[in-house]
């Protein structure tokens, strides 16, 4: 098996796994937002049959398996942890950056909420930690949305998978630059496609390329 065809797979298989959890993201914010919403709404009573503490434990449940997958969706996009730090300088998404705080905060909130509910400890931290959370899973529903032509596109089979003819390529780093999804980087002075499974299929890189070199 030669070199190509293995990275080759391994891209393809990259792909199919980002597939499955971004699948799998959206659908895991809607029912953290609505487990949240139903908490709210609550004010500490019993749902039916249903304690309010149970309705807690399962919305903690949710939300843990939500954080989770999407430190794993992190991980499929900047690497171990180390390298995190790296990708959020580097990502020129603001909505990403902005998510990446807000999680931050509702996951530190979280922790705080967790202790006390389970110490019988009465704060305001829930209540914050609730209405942050609530944002920070609208956002994240709102940056699947933005990527509706890479969920399109990967699941008909028929994603746009850029190349770069490297006797056109003057290096002028216009994709680079342009791409919003850091698809493009550099091989010392040759410029290559890194990270091909991250392409959001709007083909900027085609339309700013001045020498027709990506297709």
């Amino acid at each position: 098996m030669t070199e190509n065809t293995i990275t080759t797979e391994k891209m393809i298989q990259t792909e199919k796994t980002l597939l499955r959890c971004n699948i799998a993201l959206p659908i895991l914010a809607i029912v953290m937002i609505a487990s949240s919403l139903l908490l709210e709404c609550l004010h500490g009573e019993a749902w039916g049959n249903i304690r309010f503490t149970t309705l807690v434990w399962v919305h903690v449940a949710v939300s843990t398996g939500f954080l989770l997958l999407a430190a794993y969706h992190v991980y499929l996009h900047w690497g171990s942890i180390r390298q995190w730090s790296k990708g959020y300088k580097a990502c020129r998404s603001k909505q990403t950056r902005v998510l990446a705080c807000l999680f931050l905060v509702v996951l530190a909130t979280g922790i705080l909420s967790v202790f006390c509910f389970a110490n019988g400890i009465h704060t305001t931290v829930g209540g914050i930690h609730g209405k942050i959370g609530l944002i920070a899973a609208l956002v994240s529903i709102l940056h699947c949305l933005k990527r509706f032509r890479w969920f399109k596109h990967r699941m008909s089979g028929q994603a746009f998978a850029p190349q770069i003819d490297e006797q056109k390529c003057v290096r002028c780093c216009q994709c680079v630059k342009r791409c919003p999804a850091q698809v493009f980087g550099k091989d010392g002075k040759r410029v290559v496609v890194s990270h091909p499974a991250y392409c959001r299929q709007c083909r900027k890189c085609v339309e700013r390329c001045p020498k027709g070199a990506i297709h």
